[in-house]
């Protein structure tokens, strides 16, 4: 059984996936909040997560060392273009034809299968549909 604070987890987790794994959502975030650059954004939701899963033993015992695993691959897709770009990364909508953030949008859709049975279903609209 799941603690509120690991389920409040998951659904961060969840959340952030869908947004990373989605240019639809991608556009829809940018043209609900304008202001906010939305890869960075969207890399630092997901650092949290990453960082969750080397070092909060509550966080790991969620996840099996596959999926762990898979996380994994997921954020050293995330380092390799943030270091590609020096940390300058594009905003959407440029992004979005990005060879490196199309690799990583693929493995955020991949994480979110792998992880389908243990994520929330969507509990709220998205930023956009606000």
């Amino acid at each position: 059984m799941t603690t509120t604070l690991q389920q409040n987890s998951l659904e961060n987790l969840a959340r952030t996936l869908r947004d990373l794994s989605s240019l639809d959502r991608q556009l829809k975030y940018k043209a609900a909040v304008p202001f906010v650059h939305v890869p960075v954004e969207l890399i630092a939701q997901w650092d949290g997560h990453a960082r969750m899963s080397r070092e909060v033993s509550w966080f790991r015992e969620l996840f099996t060392h596959q999926e762990l695993d898979a996380m994994a691959e997921l954020h050293e897709a995330v380092e390799d273009i943030w270091t590609a770009q020096e940390g300058n990364l594009p905003d959407v909508p440029e992004i979005l034809t990005d060879a490196r953030w199309l690799h990583l949008t693929r493995l955020a859709q991949d994480l979110a299968g792998r992880l389908a049975s243990k994520l929330p279903p969507p509990t709220e609209p998205h930023k956009a549909a606000l």
